[in-house]
């Protein structure tokens, strides 16, 4: 039975994201990188990485990242990058700075996150109506102003023509527009936007930074800082939810025949869950010598997994 890897353990889909660098001793062997190999060993896990990710491999071919006294190159230590990144600017193995390890090392270089220097678009992509109805004197100037406006317009008759319907569509476009630029708040939708955050997250963010710095001076106990947490990410999921629901059945009022029912929101909860599966992974708890765990929110790795002879050897490189 073949044993399983670190790597297939992974939550990769959280750790990759758009301009990434990845590093480590893959212990895997294969003619992809390595054209010296002579099979593939330990390779498919990280070849199904590579492929999923389409990951760069920035390592020159000829070069060993580990030395070996038997005939042939060992290429075990890979550095990769994603589309975002780009081939590194520089990859080389520094032999003029050894060191104790039996492994190269090596240096690498990439171009600086560059940040974009344009401002944030001030392009109004909507209007708070729910907040212009709740506000009868905002509601009652922008009813007369509209009414204003359309005093004097022939509504269109059986006899109009294509290009009348235009323009009127177009008239009534930009007329509400101008009102409602007049009376109600703008909403500037980006890609930043979280249209989830609101008060309630807003207290349970400032709860779980008063419960983790009372912690930190020793108030409160680590019981407590977890109560915090968790009842902020609970908070966070469902006002996700909740979000994702009011625009999938429409906001209250609006007419139940142009709403979606119970089972066409089923429907969409399930699409999604097909279509951003989530990844089931083991990860093995942190143990001694002694088989004590660690358990502390820190995981306290230094005090309970002291470099003695008690984590097992890797295996073949």
């Amino acid at each position: 039975m073949r044993r399983r890897r670190a790597i297939e353990d992974a939550e990769w889909r959280q750790i990759i994201e758009a301009r990434s660098l990845i590093v480590g001793d893959f212990n895997a062997h294969r003619p992809l990188w390595n054209p010296q190999a002579g099979a593939r060993t330990n390779a498919g896990p990280l070849e199904a990485l590579i492929d999923a990710y389409n990951l760069h491999i920035n390592n020159a071919l000829d070069i060993p990242t580990r030395p070996k006294s038997t005939p042939g190159v060992s290429i075990i230590d890979l550095s990769l990058t994603t589309s975002e990144l780009g081939p590194l600017e520089a990859w080389f193995v520094d032999q003029d700075h050894p060191t104790g390890s039996d492994h190269e090392v090596i240096v690498m270089k990439w171009s600086p996150l560059r940040k974009d220097p344009r401002e944030p678009s001030k392009e109004i992509t909507g209007w708070q109506i729910q907040a212009l109805q709740a506000d009868t004197e905002a509601l009652n100037q922008a009813t007369q102003a509209w009414q204003t406006q359309a005093t004097g317009r022939q509504p269109l008759t059986d006899t109009c023509t294509e290009g009348d319907v235009v323009e009127e569509a177009t008239w009534i476009q930009n007329t509400l527009t101008t009102i409602l630029n007049q009376h109600a708040k703008p909403i500037r939708v980006s890609p930043a936007s979280k249209r989830w955050w609101g008060t309630e997250v807003k207290q349970a963010r400032g709860t779980y930074a008063q419960a983790r710095r009372a912690w930190q001076a020793g108030a409160i106990a680590e019981g407590e800082l977890w109560e915090a947490r968790n009842f902020y990410y609970r908070t966070i999921r469902r006002m996700k939810r909740v979000c994702w629901e009011t625009f999938l059945m429409g906001p209250e009022g609006e007419d139940p025949g142009s709403q979606l029912g119970p089972a066409d929101t089923a429907r969409c909860w399930q699409a999604l869950r097909y279509t951003a599966p989530k990844a089931t992974s083991t990860t093995p708890a942190l143990r001694g010598p002694q088989g004590q765990v660690a358990t502390t929110i820190r995981g306290a790795p230094k005090k309970t997994c002291p470099k003695e002879p008690g984590i097992p050897n890797s295996g073949r490189r």
